[in-house]
């Protein structure tokens, strides 16, 4: 079972709203690929609380551990697209996933538990704590995977280090790389960063993104590298780094080969790009990657 703890919001663009936030996105993919997963989140008693409510039931996703805060509103994102579809966010402060708590009814899920996923948004105000102590509370043998998904003025340096310390493995973009490399006095390649990230917090696997250059996944044994799709130009960008992280982590999990790893999260991730916004209105979206779930481990 997977667990995603975090924020859901909605992505406002200028002519639309969706569902978003990395933890969700993250999640109902991993839902919408059959694996068993858990949500956990907070939204407000407000309109857009009660859209989110009402778009779990359409979809048919249990709305089990979304908390509901009658004080603070549900998390929202301005959306802005350049000329190739790259966000620009504004994040609202002080919003319901701010409040995060912890579920005592997690502790009955922690024993079945195989991986948690978290970022770094959810850790800018109470759910630092939340987050965390599922971290202390899971049991040995499972994973924990940290998105790092840094945005401005969200996150503090000793935030960062503490889920570095908690992960077995990491996702960053190049520039999230770069900025763990400064933090530690590092220049040079990426490898050396990676390397240094992996020893020195005993990280099993760092995925790197770099656009539209393709992206890399470091594990133990080697690095593998695969591009983007160079098919259809995308509509936007927007949660595409969120599908490849599903795909990481459903990867670790059923023991897919490095390679077939790090293709079939760029894969994904390059088909959100071609639609609108984080995650597909249509489930029949998910049919094509189904097969990759029923394969046995040498088949990937």
């Amino acid at each position: 079972m997977i667990l995603s703890a975090g924020e859901i919001l909605f992505d406002v663009f200028p002519e639309y709203k969706r569902p978003g936030g990395a933890p969700f996105n993250f999640f109902y993919h991993i839902f919408r690929l059959g694996l068993d997963a858990v949500f956990l989140s907070r939204i407000g008693t407000d309109e857009n609380g009660a859209e989110i409510l009402n778009f779990f039931s359409q979809k048919q996703v249990p709305t089990r551990y979304i908390q509901q805060d009658p004080e603070h509103p549900t998390g929202w994102v301005q959306v802005k697209l350049d000329a190739t579809g790259i966000p620009d966010f504004t994040i609202i402060q002080n919003v319901a996933y701010d409040y995060l708590k912890y579920d005592p009814a997690i502790d009955a899920l922690l024993p079945d538990i195989d991986l948690i996923y978290f970022g770094t948004l959810i850790q800018r105000a109470g759910g630092a704590a939340t987050v965390r102590k599922i971290l202390e509370r899971k049991p040995a043998s499972a994973r924990s995977l940290y998105d790092m998904n840094l945005r401005p003025g969200c996150f503090h340096p000793d935030i960062i280090i503490q889920s570095l310390q908690a992960c077995d493995i990491l996702k960053v973009n190049e520039d999230e790389l770069a900025f763990a490399m400064e933090m530690h006095m590092l220049s040079g390649p990426d490898d050396s960063g990676v390397d240094f990230l992996m020893n020195h917090f005993g990280i099993q696997w760092v995925c790197v993104t770099r656009g539209h250059r393709g992206s890399s996944l470091f594990t133990t044994d080697g690095r593998w590298d695969a591009p983007v799709d160079a098919g259809q130009p995308p509509i936007d960008t927007v949660g595409a780094g969120d599908a490849y992280a599903a795909v990481l982590a459903v990867g670790y999990l059923l023991n897919w080969r490095p390679e077939t790893v790090v293709q079939r999260a760029s894969e994904l991730a390059g088909a959100i790009c071609r639609i609108p916004g984080a995650i597909p209105e249509n489930s029949a979206f998910y049919n094509r990657y189904l097969k990759w779930i029923s394969e046995k481990p040498d088949e990937g």
